[in-house]
């Protein structure tokens, strides 16, 4: 009877125990991919306005004496 509770545990508990480890690496990586995303947002939200600068675009207009 041992062996038989033995074996249920171990094919019942593999599973379980697996699937319980991958939450915890998503949940550790999650905040990095968070960090990085905005990281990209902030650089092409950069990059578009040293663009328009460039272009000689000025967010203020023109003075009509200049």
């Amino acid at each position: 009877m041992t062996k038989q509770r033995a074996i249920i545990l171990i094919v019942t508990g593999i599973p379980t125990s697996a699937l319980a480890a991958e939450p915890a690496l998503s949940g550790q990586l999650d905040p990095y991919f968070r960090m990085l995303w905005g990281l990209c947002i902030v650089l092409g939200i950069m990059l578009v306005v040293y663009g328009l600068l460039k272009k000689r675009f000025n967010l203020l207009g023109r003075r009509p004496g200049n």
